[in-house]
């Protein structure tokens, strides 16, 4: 998992496990559910479903 711009916060289920960039291993077709935090940002709500085609997931935060 990565973030544009910089490092942010990565959350999943109310907890926090770690910052980008972040290794998150998950199984192929799983439904993932994660939040990205980064001070001056708003959170950033992303799902996506895991790929073995895909190796890196990145997300943009929007200042705010």
């Amino acid at each position: 998992i990565d973030a544009v711009g910089g490092s942010a916060e990565v959350w999943r289920n109310g907890q926090k496990i770690g910052n980008t960039p972040l290794d998150l291993e998950v199984f192929e077709k799983e439904k993932v559910s994660l939040k990205l935090k980064r001070q001056g940002f708003e959170d950033s709500e992303e799902q996506f479903e895991a790929s073995t085609g895909k190796k890196v997931y990145t997300f943009s935060l929007i200042p705010k």
